[in-house]
């Protein structure tokens, strides 16, 4: 049920700070995961299935290895440019897709502050505790910034926009999607997200976007096979995590992570690959895999597409390409978008 209630905490709540929570349903539904392991063609696990608490920890630890440079890259074009997305985005309602504890975020923030208006950011997140504890330290010293953090799924923040969308009382909101998630989406996924987005969205509104982009098979590969070994920790946890979660038996040292990137398709593919004839159940779902060896598990797709590409796919889900910014070697894009 849909609700406005004031966050937690031992101090009187702020006027500032306030959470719309939209009771996303984050109960499992494995019904995917059981048509994954049992497709003839490629078995696959969900994405979701890989962001466990410990999951989500290796992630961290991802982030931090010198191969993986996606967030190194995304947040030196932030701060590169944030004075002149603050000024594109000042004076808009800012909702933000996925915004976890929204520290990149603040570099924008702090720019459309420095414009001396007021700004307000809603922050979308399914996880409660994380949007609290990130939009508590974003109000702290910063006295102009309102932040109305919405616990919700990206379908529910973007239905929840596009209803209000027709209030007049209003002001011209704005959109943003970091982390170069979009390129987590398959094709298809991919339109059906752009299309909830532009009718979330009147014309003239904006929505920055980041997106990492085509680039040399030996980079790509380097950065989803670390010499330190983190991802292919957090994709063998994603075994550890099925056999807790419905009494499995797989055997961790039996299945090795080996990702490649397949130009044809321009995305990188991310599996484990089994290393001998076995077996695999998980007994509450009461699904039984056989392997043979060198069969695999597709854990992750995920798409470096050309800026042209992009661009296209963009425009023909009815958004305009106001303005596009690129690091040097031209590896990673952030791109305001203008509802058409």
């Amino acid at each position: 049920m849909q609700g406005l209630s004031e966050l937690p905490g031992e101090q009187a709540p702020s006027l500032a700070l306030c959470m719309i929570d939209l009771d996303p349903d984050t109960r499992d539904d494995p019904s995917d995961l059981i048509l994954g392991l049992k497709d003839p063609v490629q078995r696959r696990i969900p994405s979701r299935y890989s962001y466990s608490d410990e999951g989500s920890a290796l992630y961290e630890e991802l982030c931090r290895q010198p191969e993986y440079y996606l967030p190194r890259l995304e947040r030196s074009l932030l701060a590169a440019h944030a004075t002149e997305i603050g000024a594109k985005l000042e004076g808009t309602e800012l909702f933000e897709l996925g915004a976890g504890n929204s520290e990149k975020t603040a570099l924008i923030l702090d720019a459309i502050l420095a414009g001396g208006q007021a700004c307000i950011y809603c922050p979308v997140d399914v996880n409660a505790f994380i949007l609290s504890k990130g939009s508590s330290s974003l109000v702290e010293g910063r006295p102009n910034l309102r932040v109305r953090p919405i616990v919700a799924t990206y379908d529910q923040a973007l239905e929840h926009m596009r209803r209000t969308a027709s209030d007049p009382r209003r002001t011209r909101r704005a959109l943003m999607f970091l982390g170069s998630s979009f390129g987590n989406f398959r094709p298809r996924e991919q339109r059906e997200f752009l299309s909830q987005a532009r009718a979330a969205l009147r014309p003239g509104e904006l929505f920055l976007i980041s997106c990492d982009l085509d680039k040399p098979t030996e980079v790509l590969t380097a950065a989803y096979n670390d010499r330190a070994g983190t991802l292919a920790k957090l994709e063998l946890g994603v075994l550890r995590y099925l056999n807790a979660l419905y009494d499995g038996d797989f055997d961790l040292d039996s299945f090795e992570h080996v990702a490649f990137h397949n130009g044809e398709e321009a995305r990188i593919e991310s599996h484990l690959r089994s290393l001998r004839r076995q077996t695999a159940t998980l007994k509450k779902l009461g699904v039984t895999i056989q392997f043979e060896f060198g069969d695999t598990i597709c854990n992750d797709v995920m798409y470096k597409p050309s800026l042209n590409l992009l661009e296209a796919t963009f425009r023909d889900s009815g958004f305009i390409t106001a303005r596009t910014w690129l690091d040097e070697q031209h590896w990673y894009a952030l791109v305001m978008l203008e509802a058409a």
